[in-house]
């Protein structure tokens, strides 16, 4: 009777693919459900994690504490050495102590990747590449060139610490001071994202050490659409966390996609470990264990009556239900990552205008609006501007485009620390308005909301609509013809309220 229930039923069942067992790291308070950017193990045995707004500090299920970081911004490198704890990301650096995190000063920009020396830290970002020394001392040894086409990274290849962006030669660290990697020679003008063993992630794919593809064309195109963040071996795949898509396993031998998977939403960051990985992502933080070794099926509502050997690889799970083969692949299939109902859309790494597009300088896109016949997208380094004709343009943004509305007239850019920049449609910038780190949003047709860390909410005549002073305005929205602001705080969890004239009236103080 059971091999009839098993063999009956394996024909009509549905085979579904393993996922990586994943567990979810808790975190405390503010930080629970925020993406995470960083994390670093200290040598203390506590988790340090960076999040939107601020670093933890502490071990699961124990004692955290909350350190906000400058302005809210956002942390990208968390670095523990000579005795102190680095700190930095979106427009700012500081050590952190028990007074909390403090300031380097002349380090106000974006910063991307730390790595410690011996006698400080090598830090880089779109400005170039900084040393840091112990006593907070900071020198500027590069200054981003003209070439750049994108910000300066740091990774190690073979123990040495490669300095590299796109557009340029890439650089090796070595005796204090940056020099051409001669050994890297073939991948000039080449970004050199991660490494793993003799796999390089770089900006043209997955190659090894005489940047020679590792994977087919087809396969590489794939994983840069994807958005790429670094690379992982596992036995036989080589395993890309991506932005867009989760995690990729590609088969070494094959050249193939062998499974896929997106539980844990858009990846930021990963962290190795013996026999797993540290992911940072858009649903928070979690501790993979090695896919080659422990693999996970999720059986949730199925009454399992056994297990028995597949015939060639693998095994079936037999259930009330039916039979399942655990094997097999996952795959998910959008490629859109931002659309609008103008016409305009971001679509596998172009801004797309009617007929026409331009390809984009990352995935990584932080707003996409319309005013008239010209499409802007926002990212880091600046707006993309593209007219219904074809024109196309770029407009570099000071201080880090991370949010765009318009008001129907001119586009508004809000930064880390340059308030809202007004960039007028044919890409020049018209001037700024405010300070500090800002949040321009559509509220409606025609109507936008400018929103800064100090309190401040202004149109975008600049006209005062209200001034909050219990936490720091992060997004707006019009309820029923009213302007309901969303405010956050260093120390508890965010909360919704309406501006009544230009007092702000919490709905819920929890």
């Amino acid at each position: 009777m059971f091999f009839q229930l098993a063999f009956g039923l394996l024909i009509s069942l549905r085979s579904l693919a393993f996922e990586p067992l994943a567990v979810e790291i808790p975190l405390p308070g503010t930080a629970r459900g925020k993406p995470v950017w960083v994390a670093e193990i200290l040598d203390s045995g506590h988790l340090a994690v960076g999040f939107e707004g601020g670093i933890a500090i502490g071990t699961p299920f124990d004692k955290w504490s909350i350190i906000p970081t400058p302005n809210g911004q956002v942390p990208r490198c968390i670095s523990e050495a000579h005795g102190k704890i680095l700190v930095a990301g979106h427009g700012f650096a500081a050590f952190w102590d028990h007074r909390g995190l403090q300031p380097i000063k002349n380090l106000e920009t974006e910063i991307v990747c730390a790595k410690a020396t011996a006698t400080g830290w090598l830090i880089s970002g779109s400005g170039g590449v900084w040393t840091v020394e112990a006593d907070g001392s900071v020198q500027q040894v590069l200054i981003a060139s003209s070439e750049a086409k994108g910000p300066y990274r740091i990774c190690t290849i073979d123990q040495e610490t490669v300095v590299s962006a796109l557009g340029t030669t890439p650089l090796v660290w070595q005796d204090g001071r940056l020099s051409p990697a001669s050994r890297l020679k073939a991948f000039s003008r080449q970004e050199i994202v991660d490494s793993a063993g003799d796999v390089l992630l770089t900006s043209q794919g997955i190659r090894n050490l005489q940047n020679e593809t590792v994977v087919p064309a087809a396969v590489g195109r794939m994983l840069l659409k994807h958005g790429a963040i670094s690379v992982i071996e596992s036995g036989p795949w080589i395993i890309v966390p991506t932005y867009s898509k989760g995690l990729d396993a590609i088969d070494r031998s094959a050249g193939t996609l062998a499974w896929t998977t997106q539980q844990l939403g858009s990846t930021y960051f990963t962290y190795r470990q013996r026999n797993s990985f540290l992911v940072g992502s858009s649903r928070g933080f979690f501790s993979v264990h090695d896919p080659f070794e422990v693999q996970f099926r999720d059986i949730e509502g199925k009454s399992v009556i056994g297990l028995v050997e597949g015939e060639q690889q693998g095994a079936k799970l037999v259930t009330a239900s039916g039979v399942c083969q655990l094997e097999g692949e996952l795959s998910w299939d959008t490629s859109v990552q931002w659309p609008t109902d103008t016409g305009a859309e971001v679509r596998d790494g172009r801004l797309i205008n009617d007929k026409h597009h331009v390809a984009l300088l990352t995935r990584y896109v932080s707003g996409l609006a319309v005013v008239g016949d010209t499409a802007a997208v926002a990212q880091d380094q600046g707006l993309t501007l593209l007219d219904r004709d074809g024109a196309s343009r770029f407009t570099a943004i000071p201080a880090i485009a991370g949010s765009l509305a318009t008001d129907g007239r001119r586009f508004l850019v809000g930064t880390a620390t340059q308030g809202v920049q007004v960039v007028e449609t044919d890409g020049t910038i018209a001037g700024q308005l405010g300070a500090g780190r800002a949040t321009a949003r559509t509220v409606r047709p025609g109507k936008a909301v400018l929103l800064f860390w100090d309190g401040a909410i202004l149109d975008s005549d600049a006209s005062t609509l209200g001034h909050i002073t219990w936490g720091n305005p992060r997004d707006a929205a019009f309820v029923q013809d009213r302007l309901a602001i969303l405010v956050t705080r260093p120390d508890r969890d965010p909360v919704v309220g309406l501006l009544e004239g230009d007092a702000w009236v919490p709905l819920e103080i929890p």
